[in-house]
């Protein structure tokens, strides 16, 4: 999906993956892609990084909070795009963020969504 997103001008923006750590993004994109879910294996790892708030919005240790973190990413001037399972990508209750992201691309089970 972000191979589409690519040449949308996705390299200007923040990639969020949601839901589950996809190896490929980080890889294929060659950057460093924000978790918004639960961090899984990461979570070792992710406690003991001095920068994990801007990278880990961990929904399992802190819904509430994580929720209000990546709203306020979403509103802010900042581009951000933001990886999802394709039939999340119009589902505001799975993807519950104001306003509603723009799907720029679906390509099989991935869905690119963007907040600008």
């Amino acid at each position: 999906a972000l191979g589409r997103a690519e040449s949308k001008g996705w390299r200007k923006g923040l990639i969020v993956n949601h839901r589950g750590f996809r190896p490929s993004l980080p890889f294929y994109t060659r950057r460093q892609v924000a978790l918004w879910g639960s961090p899984g294996e990461l979570g070792f790892g992710m406690a003991r990084m001095p920068d994990r708030d801007l990278w880990f919005f961990d929904t399992r240790a802190e819904p509430g909070r994580s929720l209000a973190r990546m709203q306020a990413l979403w509103a802010s001037p900042r581009k951000v795009y933001l990886v999802v399972r394709a039939k999340d990508a119009r589902n505001p209750e799975a993807i519950p963020l104001s306003p509603q992201g723009q799907v720029l691309c679906i390509v099989g089970e991935d869905a690119v969504l963007v907040n600008r």
